[in-house]
């Protein structure tokens, strides 16, 4: 795997389980990916085991965002950052004494999802589903990650699964676009594939791109203030300045990811960054350019409808960083959710630095 032999320098291979902390609760169990199915509590109860279960990793906010002409209409624009060490697991516990389906989770209804459950239902109906489907999300919930949208993929993707749809992931992304209204296209990209996307009107603007540069990421929460993304829809009013402004960014981050360049991929996305400043603001910008610059970061990625964000750096300056004093650069400036993931790698994520169970020697 691409930066695996890097994530292990930084204490990767022990970051799940740290039998080092004898605490029998959170700082522990915070540490295990119970999502990846290797959770177990320390109980004599036995945990009902699924007949299906699907993950799906949601995203970190966008590499760069912003108006594009297309027909002679403005439309909003982005590429996204995905993120696959965080998302949602659905699963399916069939059940013959229910007359239906239906959605359960620990983390809220889930509206959405039970729509998106309830548009695919009436396919195929020579397979009729009994039981709950389960979500367990571990994303923050309003600031930028992809939270609902993530439900609403992996509820399609299980019941894609579970009905043998056959649909392809434009039929899914365009499921999640008319439920959210607005979203990141999660079902368009993976480690190998990045497109261009309408996120407010659902079309894709560039497809065939390849996967992002190989980049290790640092991502974060800059703001408790939580923002809903539907909130945002028909706000926009873009003049004709950030409009040839944002042609420039796209061009330049199109390329890039053509080229395999982390350094002109990362400059788009500060570049973006700034330019959103004075619509959905990024608490604490100037600060984190300074930090970017400090520990030779090679850009930084925001949300541009929430408070993620993330530096960017190119894995051969990954381990020499001291992340101690990295860390502690951004919870001064109030940010929190600390954690490091790759695009490139499916389930790169490290224990967040508050957990107690990652701990690299300072540099």
């Amino acid at each position: 795997m691409r930066h695996q032999h890097v994530l292990q320098k930084v204490g990767y291979a022990q970051c799940k389980i740290n039998t080092a902390d004898d605490s029998p609760t959170e700082s522990v169990f915070r540490a295990i990916k119970w999502k990846r199915g290797y959770f177990t509590q320390k109980t004599n109860y036995k945990k009902p085991i699924p007949q299906e279960q699907v993950y799906c990793g949601t995203h970190h906010g966008e590499i760069v965002q912003g108006p594009i002409v297309v027909n002679g209409k403005i439309q909003t624009g982005l590429i996204t950052l995905p993120r696959p060490d965080i998302g949602v697991t659905a699963s399916f516990f069939p059940d013959d004494q229910c007359s239906t389906i239906d959605i359960c989770s620990t983390s809220g209804n889930k509206p959405k999802a039970r729509m998106a459950l309830l548009r695919l239902l009436p396919m195929n109906q020579s397979v009729q589903l009994r039981g709950k489907i389960k979500l367990d999300s571990d994303i923050q919930i309003g600031y930028g990650s992809g939270s609902s949208t993530c439900d609403i993929f992996a509820t399609i993707q299980l019941v894609n699964l579970l009905k043998n749809l056959s649909l392809t992931d434009y039929e899914k992304q365009r499921v999640i676009f008319e439920i959210e209204g607005a979203s990141d296209p999660l079902a368009l990209v993976s480690s190998n594939r990045t497109v261009v996307y309408g996120s407010r009107c659902g079309d894709v603007f560039v497809d065939g791109l390849p996967g992002l540069p190989d980049v290790i990421c640092v991502g974060f929460y800059t703001s408790k203030a939580a923002v809903q993304t539907s909130s945002l829809v028909g706000r926009e009013n873009y003049t004709n300045v950030e409009i040839d402004h944002f042609a420039i960014i796209l061009d330049m981050a199109i390329n890039a990811i053509r080229l395999g360049s982390l350094e002109l991929l990362a400059k788009a996305s500060t570049m973006s960054a700034i330019a959103n400043q004075h619509r959905v603001p990024t608490h604490g910008l100037d600060d984190l350019r300074k930090i970017t610059d400090d520990f030779s970061a090679a850009g930084l990625a925001v949300s541009h409808s929430g408070v993620a964000a993330t530096l960017l750096f190119a894995p051969e300056i990954f381990c020499h960083v001291s992340w101690h004093a990295l860390f502690r650069r951004l919870k001064k400036i109030g940010c929190f959710g600390l954690s490091i993931f790759s695009p490139n790698v499916e389930g790169t994520g490290i224990s967040r630095f508050n957990s107690g169970c990652w701990n690299p020697k300072p540099r």
